[in-house]
């Protein structure tokens, strides 16, 4: 008879996206995150009588814990040898993982996970065996305010076996969205209440009969973030001290551009452009002022905002900045 053991988080689930659904909730009425884990875990799978085929692990792991929404990077091990029928087992996995939030609304689930497992027999076996390691990082109950955008994306280097997923999903389970490791999305999403997650692991296994050794090792690194629409995806140039450039506004289709004393002191003349259209020339009193506002920004353009700043002394300074799109 076969038997299979995972070893995850608590509130793990095979529905989906690694995360069970938590119910119905009203609309967030701010940016929170429920709680986070960071977990490092192994994956043991077995064909056939547990007396033809015993299984004895030992070592640090799996090992499962909290972690603040605070950007910051927490990191879990584990360090497992044994046997698994007449082969040695071998399974090493650093995990790290972070999450973070913002004033905005948004969201960013970061992970960095190493991972390396082999199965070496010594002789054959009529036991058809298999064991992984794996790291995962999860964010529940993320509130999302407003329609953002969950954007998806990871490098994966190694060989044998890569394992895992990356996503979000609706709490209520009415939508989810999911990658491989090594995969990248973008979508768009509603408001509501979210599950984020990160997971990467190695696989191998030895079939019955077999005696060659088998290896598999992976190095990832990913994230999931879910981002405003509107939010500023780039801010440069050397005349961002004259003036800047504030988010997008997707209600009302425009953008705050923030004047410095310098620009009010200094500046001649400042040309503003918007997805490479001249929209307004300021010059003389027209400086004098703490801010100008940009208007009727196409929505689903980047709202490519460009600044062009001729100065007194006869310099030209460039402010230039693009945003999520509002749809």
């Amino acid at each position: 008879m076969g038997m299979m053991a995972v070893r995850r988080w608590a509130s793990a689930g095979a529905a989906g996206l690694l995360a069970v659904g938590l119910g119905l909730h009203p609309a967030p009425a701010g940016a929170a995150v429920g709680s986070a884990y960071l977990a490092v875990e192994e994956s043991i799978v077995r064909g056939g009588s547990v007396t033809d085929c015993p299984v004895a692990i030992t070592g640090a792991g799996p090992a499962t814990r909290s972690i603040p929404a605070d950007g910051a990077w927490r990191t879990v091990n584990l360090d497992r040898t044994g046997t698994m029928a007449k082969s040695k087992v071998r399974g090493i996995v650093v995990g790290r993982g972070k999450v973070a939030a913002d004033s905005r609304g948004g969201y960013r689930l970061d992970v960095s996970i190493s991972n390396a497992v082999s199965l070496t027999p010594s002789a054959a076996s009529p036991c058809k065996i298999s064991y992984g390691t794996g790291s995962s990082t999860l964010a529940e109950d993320v509130g999302v305010t407003k329609k953002s955008w969950l954007v998806i994306g990871g490098t994966v280097r190694g060989r044998g076996e890569v394992t895992g997923i990356l996503g979000a999903q609706r709490t209520d389970l009415t939508g989810t969205v999911t990658v491989a490791p090594g995969r990248s999305a973008t979508q768009l999403i509603p408001s509501g209440w979210y599950t984020m997650a990160a997971r990467a692991g190695s696989r191998t296994f030895v079939p019955p009969g077999t005696t060659t050794p088998t290896s598999a090792t992976n190095v990832f690194n990913g994230f999931v973030a879910i981002i405003p629409v509107g939010t500023r995806r780039s801010l440069s140039g050397n005349g961002l001290g004259y003036v800047s450039v504030d988010h997008r506004d997707c209600t009302l289709n425009r953008v705050r551009l923030p004047f410095t004393s310098r620009a009010r002191a200094y500046a001649a003349k400042i040309s503003l452009y918007v997805n490479g259209d001249r929209r307004a020339v300021l010059t003389g009193s027209a400086l004098q002022r703490t801010s100008y506002t940009l208007s009727n920004i196409a929505p689903a353009s980047a709202g490519a905002v460009k600044v062009v700043i001729r100065t007194k002394s006869g310099s030209t300074l460039t402010s230039s900045s693009t945003s999520w799109a509002c749809r």
